[in-house]
């Protein structure tokens, strides 16, 4: 009798882990690409999904770039608040996107 039990519960929490792994799968790899392709369907370009980071690299070494050089003397201040949006913009067009963790922004 123990021995029978000893397997239910050896297998529930087998079932209980593959499930969980299976879970974890489908929100941090399925869902995004998922939705990358439904959005590239439809016309809305941007950057791709990458796993756990996203952009933030990116974008980390684009605003030390755009604070190393000095400011123009105009009212375009886009490329020195945020240049990876404006890069973005400018790579993709204005209607465009970037991966915020799992989700399109």
């Amino acid at each position: 009798m123990e021995i029978f039990t000893l397997r239910k519960l050896s297998a529930s929490c087998v079932l209980l882990t593959l499930c969980i792994v299976l879970r974890v799968f489908y929100n941090i790899w399925w869902r995004p690409k998922s939705l990358e392709k439904l959005l590239k369907k439809q016309g809305i370009r941007g950057t791709s999904y990458k796993l756990f980071n996203g952009g933030m690299r990116e974008s980390q070494r684009l605003i030390k770039e755009a604070w190393s050089k000095p400011m123009s003397l105009n009212h375009q201040i886009a490329p020195r608040v945020n240049p990876f949006f404006h890069q973005m913009v400018q790579k993709y067009g204005k209607i465009s996107m970037s991966w915020i963790e799992t989700r399109p922004g």
